[in-house]
């Protein structure tokens, strides 16, 4: 114990100085989408945020409000508060869905925030048009300075100027060495990647959460990719995304509703993978050929453990308890769910083998059903887009204290004048 500590000591010192921080976005008060978890998500977020304490990391938790004061909507921040959240680091904003990683842009490099298109196709339209139009507000809001949106145009043949369509779930980046790594989901959303200009990416359907939109595990809309169309749509993303090298994997195994590769693999470090160990060891096999085929003789592929659950939540999705690629890698820490169960044991000691930074667990026992955890609930930003956000909390804080000040006159300004109203009306009698 005493050795794992100092361990923990040394990592949390040796680790970059660079400014980062986490951001996550607990649900809205007003927003009945989630309170069949809401008790459940906060105690989830509170255990998270003294994950972060605990690491020495900064973090931002977006609260519903008016910003520059409090109002409409104050119940996240109070719940919050009353857990012990720091009120300073919290943000009043009208940002209500919590899946910030797949909806809102990801940090790829040290330059860009990457913003893709998001479409999912597993979404309704009305769900994925109000997540869109919030987040654009709030990106004009926070106004990051590596915003870049991710436009198929310029990179690729033909005129497509759309988004990249891709949720944020669907790519883990490496960005020391710049690897990435995808499935094969970023192909069916946009087909002009390996040049099947006359398929187009399904998007949002009128209903919610279908379990196959691309009916992969019966007749497949687009047929299976060659080697030779996953070669070209590899060169060309790693174009458009500014890396070195990218890899395209299968979705994952008899789940393909998401398609996401954050519950198939993750980096630990600078060219240690850990991968989801199937119980299948000959998809498990396949996967590591792949990426070894992509990243050559300098990756270390560490088979991570994977004791998925059958459950299936209340809106349909399936569960990710047991899924522990699903940690978050930070510049200072990694978080790792951890479920109650006997693989976490197993889990921790294996990313704190394998890790270059301390590792922490975060509990994820009660919300894993709802089909996420730590990673999908979660982003990290660093640098000047750090500083940014990091600049637009304490504005907010400097106008709320105004604002109460401000109010505090004008109260006793009336208590006042109602007290000379007494005294006159007093003596007029």
């Amino acid at each position: 114990m005493l050795v794992n500590m100092w361990r923990l000591a040394l990592l949390i010192v040796a680790c970059p100085s660079i400014a980062a921080l986490v951001l996550l976005t607990p649900p809205a008060s007003h927003y009945a989408v989630y309170d069949w978890k809401r008790a459940d998500l906060f105690d989830f977020y509170r255990d998270f945020y003294r994950a972060t304490q605990a690491a020495g990391e900064s973090v931002v938790l977006v609260v519903t409000g008016i910003p520059h004061f409090r109002g409409l909507d104050d119940g996240s921040r109070a719940v919050l508060g009353g857990m012990g959240v720091s009120d300073s680091d919290m943000l009043a904003f009208q940002l209500d869905d919590i899946w910030v990683r797949d909806f809102f842009p990801t940090q790829i490099n040290s330059d860009v925030v990457a913003e893709f298109g998001y479409a999912p196709a597993y979404l309704d339209v009305e769900s994925v048009g109000f997540i869109k139009s919030a987040t654009q507000k709030f990106l004009r809001f926070i106004d990051l300075p590596g915003w870049t949106p991710i436009k198929l145009t310029g990179n690729l043949e033909g005129s497509d100027t759309s988004l990249l369509v891709l949720d944020g779930g669907g790519i883990v980046v490496e960005s020391e060495r710049a690897w990435a790594v995808v499935t094969e989901r970023i192909l069916r959303d946009n087909p002009s990647l390996v040049g099947r200009d006359n398929f187009a990416g399904l998007g949002p359907s009128e209903t919610c959460c279908l379990a196959d939109p691309y009916r992969i595990l019966s007749d497949d809309i687009y047929g299976r990719f060659t080697p030779s169309e996953i070669a070209v749509a590899e060169s060309r993303l790693e174009k458009l995304l500014a890396m070195n090298k990218v890899a395209i994997v299968p979705e994952e195994p008899e789940v393909p509703r998401l398609g996401h590769i954050d519950g198939i693999a993750n980096w630990l470090a600078p060219g240690v993978l850990a991968l989801s160990n199937f119980s299948d060891t000959t998809v498990y096999e396949s996967y590591v050929d792949k990426l070894r085929n992509t990243f050559g003789a300098n990756l270390t592929v560490v088979p991570f453990p994977y004791a998925v659950s059958m459950e299936i939540g209340q809106d349909g999705f399936e569960s990710a308890e047991g899924i522990y690629v699903n940690f978050l890698r930070t510049k200072k820490a990694i978080y790792l769910p951890i479920f109650d169960i006997p693989e976490d044991d197993t889990a921790l000691a294996m990313a704190r083998a394998f890790s270059d930074r301390p590792v922490f667990p975060v509990n994820a026992s009660e919300i894993a059903i709802m089909g996420g955890s730590v990673h999908c609930l979660s982003q990290h930003y660093w640098g000047d887009n750090e500083e940014a956000l990091t600049a637009t909390v304490s504005l907010q804080k400097q106008r709320e204290a105004e604002f109460a000040a401000q109010s505090g006159c004008v109260a006793a300004c009336a208590s006042v004048l109602w007290l000379i109203l007494g005294v006159v009306t007093s003596g007029l009698v």
